[in-house]
């Protein structure tokens, strides 16, 4: 296999990921690595093993699944299960931004599908303009990527294979992380070789894939027989939206009467995002602006 590289390599950014097609116009393939932002995000929700690996899943696909997509502002992914895990969050922005987090992450065990349970996956889309489009299927197994797999075939008709490999510590917990994401182009060959029996067939696929491999070395391991063309790449990191004052403009949704409730008791307000488990405050102060800017937005 050769590699053709269009894009220059970022050396010394370990989180990245390349997109690249077969030189034949069959294939699209996308690959990468997220070690780090895998990490900060258990680290940021105090994951238990069982809940870094599902949420490691999870971001991972979720950054291989939001390349299908050219004209997205936001993509979220939700994994809404019965089980003990509760659901998996998370959400992804141009540039490689992504956020997540799970519903329970005090959740033990070694099965993730087992600890989703049966559920549904639904993703939200919203594009430049604002409007936001949302489908919802059945989860395929619960095992994650799968379930993102299976919403690429089922609800978007697209012939994929999405998968995510990972390396854990002795008490479980992930410490290298890859996913690769195949498609067929439209107009090409390639849809026969994403089938069971094709040369791309989940359980090979699973095998010929190493989680400690840079991003070019998991490309040559997709289709090693294919010359392919790197088209673009682009590092990979945790990151939240969330800020002061965006809180603030939440807090103030209550009204004013229960901010002047708030208020006379001496109660600051204390929100967490779930997204990333930053910790905000708005003291009385704070809420006492609120007030008076609700009551000159109702004076005019």
């Amino acid at each position: 296999m050769g590699l053709s590289l269009r894009a220059g390599m970022m050396e010394g950014v370990k989180d990245r990921l390349l997109r690249a097609i077969t030189s034949d116009g069959c294939y699209r393939i996308v690959v990468c690595r997220t070690d780090r932002l895998v990490a900060d995000a258990s680290r940021r929700h105090a994951c238990s093993p069982l809940a870094a690996r599902a949420l490691a899943r999870a971001l991972t696909a979720t950054a291989l699944f939001a390349t299908t997509d050219k004209g997205y502002y936001r993509i979220g992914v939700q994994w809404m299960g019965r089980g003990p895990l509760r659901s998996i969050h998370t959400d992804a922005r141009p540039g490689g931004i992504l956020r997540g987090y799970v519903g329970d992450p005090s959740s033990e065990g070694a099965d993730i599908a087992k600890a989703l349970g049966g559920g549904l996956i639904a993703v939200i889309r919203q594009d430049q303009a604002g409007t936001f489009t949302q489908g919802t299927l059945p989860l395929s197994s619960g095992n994650v990527d799968e379930d993102l797999e299976g919403y690429l075939c089922r609800s978007e008709q697209i012939p994929s294979r999405l998968r995510v490999v990972m390396d854990c510590d002795a008490e479980g917990r992930p410490e290298q992380v890859a996913g690769v994401l195949v498609q067929p182009l439209p107009g090409g060959a390639g849809e026969a070789l994403l089938g069971d029996r094709g040369g791309l067939s989940r359980e090979l696929l699973a095998r010929s894939l190493r989680a400690d491999q840079a991003p070019e070395e998991l490309l040559e391991q997709v289709l090693p027989s294919e010359q392919v063309n790197i088209l673009s790449e682009e590092p990979l990191a945790f990151s939240c939206a969330c800020n002061q004052d965006r809180v603030e403009r939440g807090v103030a949704m209550l009204g004013r009467d229960e901010l002047l409730e708030m208020i006379a008791e001496g109660q600051s307000a204390e929100v967490r995002c779930d997204f990333c488990g930053e910790d905000y405050v708005v003291p009385v102060e704070g809420l006492c602006k609120l007030v008076d800017e609700l009551e000159e937005s109702r004076g005019n």
